[in-house]
């Protein structure tokens, strides 16, 4: 079996192709997914991308995430501009993750029986296609990994893409993936949703305890009983909810706060001249501030602290000098 290679995968499922095809007709359903398919190969191409399998959509590799993420953009408006040509709907969920794979070819016999040329295997593709799976219709949802190294690689877009958005939804669970992910989405104005998924059949996601349902209804429940009431009013219900939601978001707040005022102090102590006890860090190739906080914290959330920590030899964020040596507070 061939060693494991660092690759991009991108699964990308057209939307109600079952109803396209009621309302085309098997014929011209099948003109327009060929016509379509024709149009993607050449996109693939143009982005050194490699077909892997097709059904309703693609599954495509990649070196890097850079080359999934301007394919994504360029399938999302080719579909946009099909669509306003054959005045059909045409949208598509894209899930894009990176990983190791195990990559083979099968033999010639196999592929003249039907099987696919090549084949890949390994856990990023489950999970590119739970986050294609999660996806809004027009959506094009990454993993953090891919997020990081991609926005770095930005410029690489050039002027066909000037500047896309980038979105964090937050950290959600998936069917078969033992830790929570944070959710990214990148996109064009006009195009693509640029809001929060919707909970599907494999994702969801990750809520505090306290703002769980069956913990609100146990306090609602605790509440009634102290009122000595039996039957609480819906109306009454949703009163308490609201309030119960909105005392924890002022918790949460003063919490941010006295967080934030902590780093100011520890910012003033640093300008006073008081010594730092931190570690330091060798930047290495392929280093960010999300990676070097996620390698020390074990999250990418620390990123503004070094950043803070070494602002006077950090002249760009988003591109470390490979050897400098950064202070981890």
């Amino acid at each position: 079996m061939p060693a494991p290679l660092l690759r991009t995968l991108a699964v990308c499922d057209l939307v109600d192709s079952t109803a396209l095809t009621e309302q085309l007709g098997d014929r011209g359903a099948a003109e327009l997914m060929h016509k379509l398919d024709r149009l993607t190969r050449d996109l693939l191409y143009a982005h050194s991308g490699r077909e892997i399998d097709k059904t309703d959509g693609f599954l495509v590799m990649f070196e890097r995430p850079i080359q999934a993420v301007a394919f994504a953009l360029a399938y999302q408006r080719l579909l946009r501009a099909e669509q306003e040509k054959e005045h059909v709907p045409l949208q598509a969920r894209i899930g894009i993750h990176v990983g190791d794979v195990v990559l083979w070819e099968n033999s010639m016999d196999d592929v003249s029986r039907g099987a696919k040329a090549v084949e890949v295997e390994g856990l990023v593709k489950p999970v590119a296609s739970r986050l294609m799976g999660l996806a809004l219709p027009g959506q094009i949802l990454l993993s953090a990994v891919v997020y990081t190294f991609a926005q770095r690689a930005q410029r690489e877009l050039g002027l066909e893409y000037p500047s896309p958005e980038w979105r964090e939804h937050g950290r959600y669970l998936f069917k078969g993936v033992a830790e929570p992910m944070t959710v990214y989405e990148v996109g064009e104005q006009g195009i693509a949703p640029l809001h929060r998924p919707h909970y599907s059949g494999k994702a969801h996601r990750e809520v505090p305890w306290w703002r769980r349902p069956g913990v609100v209804a146990l306090e609602i429940a605790a509440l009634t009983a102290l009122s000595g009431d039996s039957v609480i009013t819906r109306a009454e219900a949703a009163r308490l909810r609201n309030e119960n939601l909105t005392l924890h978001k002022q918790l949460e707040e003063r919490a941010a706060s006295r967080t934030a005022l902590e780093k100011l102090e520890a910012a003033d102590a640093k300008k006073s001249g008081s010594k730092t006890a931190g570690q330091t860090y060798v930047v290495r190739s392929g280093d960010t501030l999300f990676s070097i906080s996620r390698k020390f914290y074990k999250s990418s959330k620390r990123w503004k602290a070094i950043l803070e920590a070494n602002k006077k030899n950090i002249r760009d964020p988003k591109d470390l000098t490979v050897g400098q040596t950064l202070v981890i507070p």
